[in-house]
């Protein structure tokens, strides 16, 4: 329902305001600066506001600020309003943002009439950047400041330039100009260059960071091209700039911007498959991390790299109207893996949901994404591609070092270059026998009429089979299938039905694709694939494994699993694992010269924004025909194209007002504050005028083992044990025994791959060096510092409560 909001008058307001709170380390905050703002509107009054170069004019402020706050200001308040005024003069491109978003959402709100108006003052200081700053210089005096603006600008830089940077002018009037060569000197790595990457590349132009003259630099990598839904909020691009890549126009315009930056454009995505290309010397290289990502993943992935090399990272999200901003700074805050609850509204779906008991579009739309399209056509696919580049040799030598999976992958590559057996589905969901040599199109259409019965028939059949309509739960009896929990129905598939075509239709195309099989207009029509459907032979009965179990909740799913680990573990099932895996390998062997010579395998990479590549038809086709036997709405494909890739439409203003904020966390970083108060994070929703400002939580410190003849260690996250030496398996885990009595049971690197486990009999390793395991496994050069994460346990209970089972070491290669 519309609601009327009547505001007071301005001089009304101003003397008896409405205070928004947006600070919790003083609550009082607003109304002081309500105060000051009072103070420097009557002193301005005079003419001018302070003068930067006159300590008597910031006392006069703040004698007026004093006499407007009916309370007493402290020493500490004395300090901060007189700095304050000292610099009322300058200004600060970070802060411009802040408040431009504020106010541009506002404008916004009163034409749109949406969300809620301020009500009725917003009062925001940043004077922690203050604390310890010495200027010690004179300044321009205000008639030359405010002259730059002015024709009389070319004799006014005649007069100052050599002494200040006049295009910095109103950063130096609050920091000195010796600072902004600090700010020159700073290298930068802004990983990201979407909506977020584009005001951060306008505020670093504008402040100056990264410049040439200081020998600084910006490198700044986004591996997308622009696309025209870009052009609305990622406001360095234009209409001519569609299918370029974002980080090489971005850095263009930075320097049409400044040409005095120093920027570096990249085109490689930050992740474990690109460390030889951000390796230990890139890392070791920078002075700050930015991060301006759109997905967690990726977020914790850079965040655990600044940890790793003891990098700040400045962190922030958008959705919507909603921002946060989080500074992480080595040794006092955590970090933002550090929290379990993350933004971007990233709470997990819990597994089972998603496979058995979706009751949302969303349950089923990340089930087509994730289950049917990663796991048929890019995780096998790349498996298979592993195999066909190394050989046959190079790659078994490799799944060597991972155990616990190399049945499941020799498994996978067999059904991509080889052939699929009725046993291969741990379900038996695929009772089919699909020989994979000489693939055509014939067999692709074929191919993906099994994975319908698979996937949404077969699949069904089981999960009826194992929690029948009727089955109820307790002596009331209550339904198992009651609540969100929808029983499903079992389709029949329909070449009728436009949705069961389409998914065969995507599904065969994406086939071809993977097979590098050409495809002619001709053949890829609906009614071609129609007329193969109908030449296929009748698919027989499926009857499910009564044996097969399906988890009632993601509680019992994890005891499985466990369950199923322990089984694995003995050792006439280990003999049963390695008979399996031989097996696999005869096989692979009997065809090694054809799939190591001959096949060309293509891994699809999911684009959401290829429309020929038919990768949302088919997400879109599974996740319909789901969503009607659970009972679900169905969606348009551009709304499922929204929630597939993630797409929350952003804001300018949101995204203004986040980089305002976090930016002005940098200059901090750049001053080298080490006080934990000094730093602010922030969570805001422009919708509702919420703001809050509150200092980042410190990092946990505890203690390291227990030996009496060696103190216990402190740690926090950001502490890093050095190994240095060309040790072997046995060294380190000698290192921990001897040191903390500390039992080591696992040692893994990059990437969470293992390089020793002791539950798998890998005796035979003890002796081989740390280096050459991770080679082995890495199939790359070790870098200088290999990280290990080390995993066991105490010889016997922790009494005082406070060992960790899992620390990051470094490994110091001296070859």
């Amino acid at each position: 329902m519309p609601v009327t909001i009547a505001h007071k008058c301005f001089s009304e307001s101003l003397k008896a305001p409405n205070l928004v709170q947006n600070d919790w380390t003083d609550l009082e905050r607003p109304k002081k600066l309500h105060a000051y703002l009072k103070a420097l509107l009557t002193f301005q009054k005079s003419g001018n506001l302070p003068d930067p170069n006159k300590r008597q004019d910031a006392e006069k402020v703040f004698e007026m600020t004093a006499l407007e706050y009916d309370q007493e200001l402290n020493e500490t308040d004395k300090n901060v309003y007189l700095q304050l005024a000292e610099t009322a003069s300058g200004q600060l491109c970070p802060m411009a943002s802040y408040f431009g978003g504020i106010v541009g959402q506002e404008v916004l709100k009163a034409c749109s009439h949406k969300f809620s108006p301020l009500n009725q003052w917003l009062h925001f200081a940043a004077p922690e950047i203050l604390q310890n700053i010495n200027r010690g210089e004179t300044f321009p005096p205000l008639s030359d400041i405010h002259a730059f603006g002015s024709a009389e600008i070319s004799q006014i830089q005649e007069r100052w330039n050599g002494v200040i940077n006049l295009r910095y002018l109103g950063q130096s009037l609050i920091f000195g100009t010796q600072f902004q060569a600090k700010l020159g000197a700073i290298k930068c790595f802004l990983v990201g260059a979407g909506a977020l990457g584009c005001e951060w590349i306008k505020i670093m132009s504008m402040i100056g960071i990264g410049t040439r003259t200081n020998s600084g630099r910006i490198t700044v990598t986004d591996m997308d091209a622009i696309e025209v839904s870009n052009l609305n909020r990622q406001f360095l691009f234009r209409e001519d700039h569609v299918g370029k890549m974002k980080s090489v126009v971005g850095a263009t315009v930075a320097t049409q911007m400044n040409s005095e930056l120093n920027i570096e454009a990249r085109q490689t995505k930050v992740a474990p498959e690109t460390e030889s290309t951000f390796d230990d010397e890139f890392w070791q290289a920078q002075d700050i991390v930015i991060n301006a990502l759109d997905n967690v993943p990726a977020r914790k992935y850079v965040d655990a790299k600044c940890v790793f090399y003891g990098l700040p990272l400045l962190e922030s999200g958008t959705l919507g109207t909603k921002g946060n901003t989080l500074p992480i700074i080595p040794s006092l805050t955590e970090s933002y893996g550090s929290d379990p609850v993350n933004d971007e509204n990233d709470a997990s779906i819990p597994a089972c949901t998603i496979h058995a008991y979706p009751n949302l579009i969303e349950h089923t739309l990340t089930w087509a994404r994730d289950t049917v399209f990663e796991k048929l056509f890019h995780l096998d696919p790349s498996e298979a591609v592993k195999l066909t580049k190394q050989g046959l040799e190079k790659y078994l030598n490799e799944l060597n070092y991972q155990p616990s999976s190399k049945l499941s992958k020799l498994r996978s590559v067999r059904g991509i270059l080889v052939q699929i057996l009725p046993t291969d589905h741990p379900e038996k969901l695929f009772p089919y026998l699909v020989k994979m040599e000489n693939m055509t199109w014939r067999k692709c259409v074929e191919l993906g009429r099994l994975r319908f019965e698979e996937l949404f028939v077969n699949n069904l059949i089981t999960l009826l089979n194992a929690h029948p309509p009727d089955k109820t739960v307790d002596e009331k009896g209550t339904l198992f299938w009651s609540g969100k929990r929808r029983a499903p129905e079992i389709p029949s598939f329909d070449v009728a039905d436009p949705t069961h075509i389409e998914f065969i239709q995507a599904a065969a195309k994406i086939y071809a694709n993977i097979y590098d099989i050409k495809i002619t207009p001709q053949n890829a029509t609906e009614d071609e694939i129609i007329n193969i459907l109908n030449e296929m032979k009748p698919l027989p009965s499926f009857v499910p494994d009564s044996e097969v179990f399906v988890p009632e909740n993601d509680q019992e799913a994890t005891k499985l699993s466990e369950e199923q680990k322990q089984e694995s573990e003995k050792k006439e099932n280990i003999h049963e694992f390695e008979k399996l895996v031989n097996d696999e390998i005869e096989q692979l062997q009997d065809t090694r010269e054809s799939i190591e010579n001959d096949v060309n395998i293509i891994p699809q990479e999911f684009d959401k924004d290829n429309n020929s590549n038919s990768h949302m038809d088919l997400i879109f086709a599974a996740a319909m025909i789901r969503a009607r036997s659970y009972g679900i709405p169905e969606i348009n494909k551009l709304q499922a194209k929204q929630i597939v890739g993630r797409i929350v439409p952003a804001i300018a203003t949101t995204t203004a007002m986040t980089v305002g904020a976090i930016a002005l966390e940098l200059y901090k970083v750049a001053l080298g504050h080490k006080d934990l108060e000094v730093y602010r994070s922030t969570n805001f929703n422009l919708a509702v005028n919420s703001y809050a400002s509150f200092e980042p939580t410190p990092c946990k410190n505890n203690s390291f083992g227990r030996t009496k003849a060696n103190p216990k260690l402190d740690v926090n996250l950001w502490t890093m044990l050095t190994l240095t030496g060309d040790l072997t398996v046995q060294d380190v885990i000698d290192y921990f025994q001897e040191n903390y009595e500390y039992e080591v049971t696992s040692i893994s690197t990059t990437g969470d791959v293992t390089l020793y486990n002791d539950l798998f009999d890998q005796d035979d390793r003890l002796g081989l060096k740390i280096a050459d395991l991770y080679k082995g496994s890495l199939k790359c050069t070790p870098p200088t510092y290999i990280p290990l994460t080390i995993d066991g346990d105490f010889e016997e209970s922790d009494e005082d409560g406070d060992g960790d089972e899992n620390e990051d070491e470094d490994e110091d290669e001296d070859e």
